[in-house]
């Protein structure tokens, strides 16, 4: 459960300034987002977060944790590069924590998913099991982080102050923002308490969209 809320606050894919890790332009957007006419709000919401603006694009999540508990401070930075096109997913992942670090790549053709084995060769598997964190594949970030998104209709608020579309993750400040009609960025920072521990979030998910191409590697027979 704990891994679910993070992940839907920063890869909600998900923040500002903190910027601990990571430049401060990696994790900032400082340009002004659309504010849609109240007229024709629920409107450009739907437009925004249509599956036809899915089919070629990219996001990348960078995320800064820091978790306190027992008098322990551990920290976890990571990123998450998520491409489509031709229906076609690549996807990479990568967290520097301070008890080690992971990483993850995969490639999804439809019904095939390409994957490296303990000697780093592409192999073809039709399942990634339990290989993967909680809202981590293509599936999971449409139809969970990106609902959430659209989800968050009924409860935003434009706040010009920050350019964007903003509303409260538990208890994190997260601003949404809309250029030419899409969904441009999301970013989030702040602290919450969960478990007994002290979570400190900062993080960022930009998209872009069209131009995108993804190569398949190449497998050995």
């Amino acid at each position: 459960m704990k891994k679910k809320l993070l992940l839907g606050l920063v890869s909600a894919s998900l923040a500002a300034s903190l910027c601990v890790g990571f430049s401060a332009c990696q994790l900032l957007d400082p340009r002004k987002g659309e504010e849609f006419p109240a007229d024709s709000f629920d409107q450009k919401w739907e437009e925004a977060f249509s599956l036809n603006n899915f089919t070629n694009f990219q996001v990348v999540s960078k995320s800064h944790l820091t978790t306190k508990f027992e008098g322990k401070t551990l920290q976890d930075d990571s990123t998450y590069t998520l491409t489509v096109a031709d229906d076609l997913v690549h996807l990479t992942f990568e967290s520097k924590a301070s008890d080690g670090k992971y990483s993850f790549e995969y490639y999804h053709d439809g019904e095939v998913y390409y994957v490296k084995d303990d000697s780093g060769k592409w192999v073809k598997t039709d399942s990634l099991g339990d290989s993967l964190p909680l809202q981590l594949t293509y599936e999971d970030f449409m139809e969970t982080t990106m609902n959430q998104y659209y989800e968050m209709k009924d409860e935003v608020e434009y706040d010009a102050s920050k350019g964007g579309y903003v509303i409260s993750i538990m208890g994190v400040p997260t601003v949404l923002k809309f250029r030419n009609g899409k969904l441009e960025s999301v970013t989030s920072n702040g602290s919450f308490e969960i478990e007994g521990e002290t979570e400190i979030v900062s993080g960022s998910v930009y998209f872009t969209y069209g131009g995108q191409k993804v190569t398949l590697p190449t497998v050995s027979e």
